[in-house]
């Protein structure tokens, strides 16, 4: 009996198997983060994208009765709907508008998606974006 308890063989086993739990919940913790982090660069992305491109929808009678420059909200929301249609994603499901402002020159878009991570986990991110529409006069 006593040589079994003084048998060291397999004492390692336990520490191991620990040792690699603690790098398996490391590992998944790190990728979530990178995975999170992937996601909001690419929503931001989008809305910077969506931003640009509904500053576009200057409200022409204004501008050539004026010469004032205004963006159309109309125009800029029918813009941005177009635009978030062409829009995929691996990282991110469930992208919608959050809100389209146009005042005067600036449009503001705001949107909204979820991200799954690695652990199963659902989050929702969001992100603004602002673009302005600025005319350099002829002289």
């Amino acid at each position: 009996m006593r040589s079994i308890a003084r048998d060291e063989r397999g004492s390692l086993l336990p520490l191991i198997l620990g040792y690699l739990a603690l790098l398996t919940a490391a590992l998944t913790v790190a990728v979530s983060i990178g995975q999170l982090s992937t996601a909001n660069a690419l929503l931001n992305n989008m809305a910077e994208e969506i931003a640009l491109t509904c500053a576009s929808s200057v409200d022409q009678r204004t501008y050539y009765a004026s010469g004032l420059v205004a963006i159309d909200p109309e125009s800029a929301r029918a813009v941005a709907l177009g635009q978030l249609a062409l829009e995929h994603s691996n990282f991110l499901e469930s992208i919608s508008l959050e809100s389209v402002v146009a005042r005067g020159s600036q449009v503001e878009i705001g949107l909204r998606a979820k991200t799954r991570l690695l652990t199963g986990q659902w989050r929702l991110l969001s992100a603004h974006a602002r673009a302005e529409v600025r005319v350099n006069p002829v002289r």
